[in-house]
């Protein structure tokens, strides 16, 4: 009689049981089909966008590295990874399978950021229920950065995905508890890290949790922690390892940390963090006095050193800057640092529309990280993941892009917010008050204009399509461009300088030289706008202040063969043919070789026959 009743079992509730993954099932391919939606729509709108077919900043360094994986080049050519390398080894794998496609690479993370949502749902259903999951994964597949952020050429969709898929491995395996998924969680944390280091900081906390959150025997708890850090640890020391074999130093998985951590530690940070590539920047790299691809552990040192020495010197300012990088990682306005969201959004109506955004996530995520504290709901390792991440973005400096891998764990708690609020309202009205007038609190605090939040942006988006077009021959529309450039930026030397490039290519020479001699004005430390001041005084006809500049190129730069060169032809065509020949004699002893080489050596022959026989 047992049998039957067993079989009769089975029949009523194996089906509910899978009726109910199905829906759930059906929850997560909703969510992942709104994210992809929106997200190759926004690729559409942008397709006839420059922004769409040129690399710009960071993108162009992470395309020229993918291709040099692509080639069979594995250990950089400057010696230790200038950038985290595990998204330019994405890119290469697309490349090898798409050919150079940057719609192939759009569509692939595409594909991430669509998973990421997806995730975010499994995380929220396990920790505190389908509802609260189904609406984190909402938020992240319609939040308006993440899908900017999926569009552009830049590690953000792989940081997410690899950082929300760390977070899901980790829960699972503290359900499953086997040293295998321990294993797993933490090799994928460690291929994150190798994207973006940061989450690196994440692996102790990890490990922790790991041991304190299981009861019982104490061995196997601390063998699981054990684990998940060593595996954490896998990726980054290969990585550390290829920078060791190039340079014979210890840099850990990239040289481009310490330069970092000074531009958000520095008594200029305002100045300092608006920096892009350009004159300033460049001379900011110089600054250490090493050759970062023959010492880039020195190189990157200089700048730890320098930041921490002020921070030592000054403990109470940089407290204030502590402080003053908290209020901006959480207020609502979006720092920009490569691209403007504001021309993005012209072109591109996804953007356009009042999609999800921090300024109301942030707001319900709070709430929901206290109801949750204060209910014990299991969401202790999002809210440890949250916090570290957050200390290890302030750590350097805050943009848009950098709080990013945040957003999941924020999606997650503003959902166990919404939820929690929605379901005292109907319960207990007069109970939801508090959390609703300290939501409304918050939202006020987030929204607010502190420290001048909403004129932080330090994107230059006329300038960078300035020179897409100049690289297009579109000379007339790169001007009109760059002088929008300095009506909106006229401290920043960079317009002006690209200005007399411009002008230069027109025959202007008169008008570019105005224009670098402005740019030297404003930075009097470069001397390639020295040596471009001297170049278009002496095609104008001025002698004597292309001379000038010249000298003034060669004491800043006095290995600059190219301002020697000009300088000796300018002293030939005066006839003053001994300093012409020291001249050139200075181009041949600082050229590398190639054709500069064998021209700067025939000018030299030229004026000492010139000496040794007056007559010719």
């Amino acid at each position: 009689m047992s049998e039957p009743a067993a079989h009769n079992h089975q029949s009523t509730e194996a089906p509910e049981a899978a009726g109910r993954r199905a829906r759930l099932d059906r929850i997560g391919l909703a969510i992942f089909m709104l994210a992809l939606g929106v997200r190759l729509l926004h690729i559409w709108f942008l397709r006839e966008s420059p922004l769409s077919s040129h690399l710009l900043i960071d993108s162009v360094s992470y395309d020229a590295r993918a291709l040099d994986f692509l080639s069979g080049r594995w250990l950089p050519r400057e010696g230790a990874f200038y950038q985290a390398p595990l998204y330019p080894l994405f890119l290469a794998g697309i490349y090898r399978v798409f050919g150079h496609s940057l719609l192939a690479v759009r569509v692939a993370q595409s594909l991430l950021g669509s998973g990421t949502a997806v995730l975010v749902y499994l995380i929220g259903r396990r920790c505190a229920g389908r509802t609260v999951g189904a609406v984190a994964g909402s938020i992240v597949a319609l939040y308006a950065m993440m899908i900017h952020f999926d569009f552009e050429i830049l590690r953000s969709s792989l940081v997410l995905f690899l950082g929300t898929l760390s977070l899901h491995l980790l829960l699972v395996a503290a359900e499953r508890r086997t040293l295998l998924r321990w294993a797993t969680a933490g090799l994928v944390l460690g291929l994150g890290a190798v994207a973006r280091p940061t989450l690196l900081a994440f692996a102790p906390v990890a490990g922790l949790w790991a041991l304190l959150r299981r009861s019982g025997p104490r061995r196997p708890a601390v063998l699981a922690a054990t684990v998940l850090v060593a595996a954490s640890l896998v990726a980054p020391g290969i990585v550390t390892g290829m920078n060791y074999a190039g340079t014979g130093q210890f840099v850990p998985i990239s040289m481009n940390g310490g330069l970092n951590f000074y531009l958000g530690n520095n008594p200029d940070y305002d100045a300092t963090v608006r920096l892009r590539p350009g004159t300033r920047w460049t001379l900011l790299n110089r600054e250490p006095g090493v050759d970062p691809t023959k010492d880039p552990a020195g190189w990157s040192r200089y700048y730890y050193r320098k930041a921490l020495a002020w921070v030592g010197a000054e403990p109470a300012e940089y407290a204030g800057l502590l402080a003053k990088k908290i209020v901006l990682f959480w207020n609502g306005h979006e720092i920009e640092r490569n691209s403007s969201f504001d021309h993005v959004s012209e072109e591109s109506p996804i953007l356009a529309f009042p999609l999800v955004s921090f300024r109301w996530v942030a707001p319900l995520a709070l709430v929901g990280l206290l109801l949750a504290l204060r209910r014990r709901a299991k969401m202790g390792l999002l809210a440890l993941f949250l916090g570290t991440q957050m200390l290890a973005i302030v750590a350097f400096y805050i943009c848009a892009r950098h709080r990013l891998p945040v957003v999941p764990a924020l999606a997650l708690f503003a959902a166990y917010g919404a939820v929690s609020l929605a379901r005292e309202l109907r319960c207990s009205p007069r109970g939801a008050i508090p959390y609703l007038l300290l939501c409304g609190v918050v939202a006020v605090g987030v929204n607010i204009d502190a420290y001048g939040a909403s004129q932080r942006d330090h994107a230059r988006p006329n300038y960078e399509l300035a020179l897409i077009a100049r690289r297009e021959h579109r000379l007339d529309d790169a001007l009109e461009l760059l002088e929008a450039s300095r009506a909106r930026l006229p401290e920043d030397p960079d317009p002006h300088f690209e200005t007399g490039n411009t002008l230069l290519l027109l025959d202007r020479d008169e008008e570019a030289g105005d224009h670098f001699a402005r740019a030297a004005e404003l930075e009097p430390r470069y001397a390639p706008t020295w040596y471009n001041l001297g170049l278009s005084r002496a095609r104008a006809g001025d002698s004597s202040g292309a001379e000038q500049a010249l000298l003034r190129a060669l004491a800043l730069q006095p290995r600059y063969p190219e301002a020697a060169a000009l300088l000796g032809t300018l002293l030939e065509e005066q006839q003053r043919l001994e300093e012409a020949a020291q001249a050139y004699g200075a181009a041949v002893g600082m050229a590398r070789g190639g054709n500069a080489l064998d021209a700067y050596r025939e000018s030299l022959a030229r004026v000492q026959q010139l000496i040794e026989d007056p007559g010719r």
